[in-house]
């Protein structure tokens, strides 16, 4: 099974995640690549996409984007929303935030991924998200590579 992970980070926090999600897959004999969503914001707030992966490669996508005013970060609703489909594909999807609760803003915005990813005929696995200025920043790390092992 062929796994993309597709991303987009600003800081490098939803990153760091990716790319452990990734190394965890591969020692578990998954085929496991990472691809990155590159995008540009004007000083109105409209958003030039640079890098759009493809996912038709894919037998499973992943989608890890940071949370940006309570929402999924307009950059990779932007890319998402440009998807033709995702008909029968297994996914699933993270963010990164830096408050400390999902229910400031996490929530809402993987609650967005997979709206759109039901829109593109995809199916959701899992979901999740990490608090990242939180105390348990680390085990909701572990416990989402664990739960999206499966995918």
């Amino acid at each position: 099974m062929k796994i993309g992970i597709i991303v987009f980070s600003r800081t490098g926090n939803t990153l760091s995640v990716a790319q452990r999600l990734k190394t965890f897959l591969s020692d578990s004999g998954k085929d496991a690549e990472i691809r990155r969503v590159q995008a540009e914001v004007d000083k109105a707030g409209a958003v030039r996409l640079v890098e759009e992966p493809e996912t038709s490669s894919f037998d499973a996508v992943i989608f890890a984007a940071p949370v940006h005013a309570f929402s999924l970060c307009p950059q990779m609703k932007a890319y998402m929303s440009k998807i033709k489909t995702l008909e029968g594909k297994r996914t699933a999807c993270f963010t990164t935030q830096f408050f400390p609760f999902s229910w400031m803003g996490g929530s809402n915005a993987t609650g967005q991924m997979a709206r759109i990813i039901k829109e593109k005929g995809g199916i959701v696995f899992a979901k999740g998200n990490i608090n990242w200025s939180g105390s348990r920043r680390e085990g909701q790390i572990e416990s989402l590579i664990k739960r999206f092992a499966d995918i």
